[in-house]
């Protein structure tokens, strides 16, 4: 679903992929309370702003990145 919006949203946040089968993508989940399946969400500041686990519909996540695209950096 993710890959879905990337486009629309390329210019206005940085997406990362974590591999959670590897040893350091592993590692960093854990480092952030991630399993599979959750959006973290980082202001430009590097602080995590939010979180969103499960599966989501498209809509759904469009509002979501609206919202974090157009507020995150100033939190």
């Amino acid at each position: 679903m993710v890959d879905a919006l990337r486009p629309e949203f390329n210019d206005q946040m940085a997406f990362v992929l974590v591999d959670l089968q590897t040893p350091a993508g592993h590692a960093w989940a854990a480092s952030h309370g991630a399993s599979q399946t959750t959006l973290l969400f980082f202001g430009a500041s590097g602080r995590q702003i939010g979180v969103l686990q499960g599966e989501q519909s498209v809509d759904r996540l469009r509002s979501i990145f609206s919202e974090f695209a157009v507020t995150g950096p100033n939190r």
